[in-house]
């Protein structure tokens, strides 16, 4: 009963937020579903959801994530042909994109402990 409820809860964000992306979609492009995400953080961060309220199902999701993943994956088995005949760009372009996201990611990270450096030095 408790993961229904739960259920419940993150539906009803979820219609919120594809509600709420209809409405801006005139002027500004935001998937539902992210919308719902970011709707969901500032939910929890706000203290509005205790995260009790989710937990338990987003422990049992997150457990079983690979099956939301296996629909994409045997589509892929549609385009076998075309992914053989660009297979090399496709592996040159996911190694450079994996470089550029880890020295992005490595900057951010340097920039967030110099925040938090002065941060300490200013509170001492």
């Amino acid at each position: 009963m408790k993961y229904i409820q739960q259920l419940g809860l993150i539906l009803v964000i979820l219609f919120i937020s594809n509600y709420l992306s209809n409405l801006i979609s005139s002027f500004f492009l935001l998937p539902g579903p992210i919308l719902g995400m970011i709707l969901l953080f500032l939910l929890l961060k706000l203290k509005v959801i205790k995260l009790s309220h989710i937990e338990e199902l987003a422990l049992f999701m997150f457990s079983i994530i690979a099956l939301f993943f296996l629909p994409s994956g045997i589509s892929l088995m549609n385009y076998l042909d075309l992914i053989k005949s660009s297979f090399i760009p496709i592996i040159f372009i996911g190694i450079v994109i994996t470089i550029i996201a880890l020295a992005l990611t490595m900057k951010f990270m340097d920039l967030l402990v110099l925040i938090s450096t002065r941060k300490e030095n200013k509170d001492v």
